[in-house]
Order: structure tokens, then C-alpha cells, then sequence
């Protein structure tokens, strides 16, 4: 019989004491035997690590590390990718409870598809049941994200896979060899430059991104996004999104692409505003655009070093997975939905 790949899960926490029961106990309880737990805490106040230690702390597949502060979604992640082992990394949201057979099903599917560099389970809402995220599509004007199936009945499991522009960071699974080619998270970004980031570069690297329908897990959902005001999630969409265009856009039509959005995205956000009486949106979209001007050169190098660690980037595979405007989701997921039913 043939030995199950080692599984790394890394569960980052901030202050999310009272999910943990819902999410280390299911998690531990998985049928998947080949795995170890890695439970990173970005400096939380409310006795989550202690209460850890006290429930879990006798389980051998655990280990529990303290960031003395909070590091964002990038800098936790990195800090348990850095003390990973597993053939596979499994990042995963501690408002998740998962089904005993999730990650065998992820893994099984990895293995027989090696051309899958990143892939995420069904993500269902946590009290409804219903579709978070079957994946996640981008279009290639404003880069907004949209999910597939969001707030719809679950048609149950299927050993079907999805192509997705980037699976959803609540819960996803990355090969070993495909993080060597697109790298760490870049910790200059609090949120937002994370699982997209990935899922662009996976992409480039001639790695697919996917959903594997056959595993299934449970997410509250904006557990910590919601901490952060609505103006400040605008300041980081905001530099990432242009982050995004100088690190991957091809070299030709990099400036072009660059103004376009600047732009394009400024009267989103404008008509944003207006719409919900909210001025101080203009200024965090203002003060993004003026922080990316100012690490211009850090963005560049970035650029630089994303094309020495992947080599020739496949443009033409990322483009395939880009909706050419955000107008045109409803009709392609109704198009991938029906397809799912039959």
C-alpha cells in the first residue's frame, strides 16, 4: 500500500478563542492519518493559546507557536510554512469546522492530478449550510472577486474538479514543489495579497488552480476581516491590486495596464462612496495609490524576483481563468452551475 503523503495544517489564530473547540477538534478527528497540526497565534489577548494548551496540548500532531505580535494573514502563514514538514501545506481558517474525510479527499485528488498546484474544498457557511465559495474568478479590469456559487444550496459531494482563477485562503492545499516556485506570501501586505496572489502565480508557474467538490468543509466566514474598518479593507484591496499588476503584468503592457486600473478602480471607488455616504473611502483609496508609488522599487524588485524563481511565465494560462469584465460572472456561473446539476 502506498504511504500517505505528510500533511502539514496550519491554523493561524488572532483572538479566536471561541472558534477552537468547532475547528482543533475537528481537525484532529480527521480520517486522514498522515498530518501534523500547526497552530500559529499572531499575538491574541484572550487566552487562545492557553486554552490550547490545556484542551489539545497531549495530542503529539500539534505544535503551537506564539508570535509575540500580530503579523496579518501573510506573516502568520509564513512563520508555520517556515516550520512545515508535509509533502503538502494546508492552510486553514480557525472559524472552520471540517468533515472527517476532507483532507483525504483533497489529497487523494493532488495525487492523481499532478498537474493541480492549489486547490480548495466546497467552503460552506458555517449556520446555513448553503455555498460560500465553490472558487473564486477575478476579472481583468477591476480584479474583483467573485465566488462561485455563493449563498446557494450545496448539490451534495461530487468527485468533480473546478478550474478557479485562486481557491479561497479559509481553506486551501499547495504542493511542496509549487510553493518553491511562487514563493512565500509577501509580508508587506496585511490582507488581501495572499490566496489570490498565490492563485496568479501558481498560474504563471503552469500550475492549475482548482476546487475539489468531493471534500466539503464549514466557514463562519470574515471572522478577522471584520476587525478591520471598511475604509482600511479599501487601503489594502487597493495596494494589492496595484501590487498585483506590477509583480505579474507582461513587461509591454505593463504601464498601459497599470494606468487603466488606477483610473478604472478610482471611480469604482468613488461611486462606492457616494453610494454609501462614506468620503473617507476616497482618502484610503488616495492613500494606497500614494503608499504604491512610494515602494515602487520594492514592487519592481519583486517582479524581478518572481520571474527568477518561475522562469518564463505563462500569461496566456492566467488569462484563461480572468473574466474580461465583472459584468459577465452571473452568465459564466450559471454556465458552471448547471453543468454541476446535471
Amino acid at each position: 500500500m502506498k504511504k500517505e503523503p505528510f500533511v502539514s495544517i496550519i491554523i493561524l489564530n488572532y483572538n479566536g478563542r471561541e472558534f477552537l473547540e468547532g475547528c482543533l477538534g475537528s481537525v484532529l478527528k480527521t480520517d486522514y492519518r498522515n498530518f501534523e497540526v500547526i497552530f500559529v497565534d499572531n499575538g491574541s489577548t484572550d487566552g487562545s493559546v492557553e486554552y490550547v494548551e490545556k484542551r489539545f496540548g497531549d495530542d503529539p500532531r500539534l505544535k503551537i507557536i506564539r508570535n509575540e505580535r500580530n503579523l496579518g494573514f501573510s506573516g502568520g502563514n509564513n512563520v508555520g510554512i517556515r516550520h512545515a514538514k508535509g509533502e503538502y501545506i494546508v492552510l486553514l481558517n480557525n472559524d472552520t469546522i471540517v468533515e472527517p474525510d476532507w483532507l483525504r479527499k483533497l489529497v487523494d485528488v493532488m495525487e492523481a492530478r499532478r498537474d493541480i498546484g492549489i486547490a480548495q474544498p466546497a467552503i460552506l457557511f458555517l449556520d446555513t449550510k448553503k455555498i460560500q465559495t465553490l472558487g473564486n474568478l477575478v476579472d481583468r479590469l477591476l480584479m474583483l472577486v467573485k465566488p462561485l456559487g455563493y449563498d446557494r444550496t450545496f448539490p451534495g459531494k461530487m468527485p468533480r474538479i473546478l478550474k478557479v482563477t485562486f481557491p479561497l485562503g479559509a481553506c486551501l492545499i499547495i504542493r511542496r514543489e509549487t510553493l518553491r516556485k511562487v514563493g512565500l506570501f509577501d509580508e508587506k501586505f496585511l490582507i488581501y495579497h495572499d490566496d489570490m496572489y498565490w492563485g496568479f502565480l501558481c498560474w504563471l508557474a503552469g500550475y492549475k488552480a482548482a476546487t475539489i467538490l468531493g471534500a466539503r468543509i464549514y466557514h463562519k466566514g470574515r471572522a478577522t476581516i471584520s476587525k478591520f474598518k471598511r475604509g482600511e479593507r479599501i487601503y489594502y484591496d487597493t495596494i494589492s491590486r496595484v501590487a498585483m499588476i506590477i509583480k505579474t503584468e507582461r513587461t509591454r503592457v505593463l504601464l498601459f495596464r497599470l494606468l487603466l486600473f488606477i483610473m478604472l478602480w478610482a471611480v469604482y471607488i468613488f461611486l462606492k462612496s457616494v453610494r454609501e455616504k462614506a468620503p473617507r473611502y476616497v482618502k484610503r483609496l488616495v492613500d494606497g495609490y500614494i503608499w504604491s508609488l512610494k515602494n515602487i522599487a520594492y514592487l519592481l524588485t519583486q517582479r524581478e524576483l518572481i520571474r527568477r524563481r518561475i522562469g518564463e511565465l505563462r500569461h496566456g494560462a492566467l488569462s484563461s481563468v480572468l473574466l474580461p469584465n465583472p459584468i459577465v460572472f452571473k452568465s459564466i456561473e450559471r454556465r458552471i452551475l448547471s453543468k454541476l446539476n446535471k
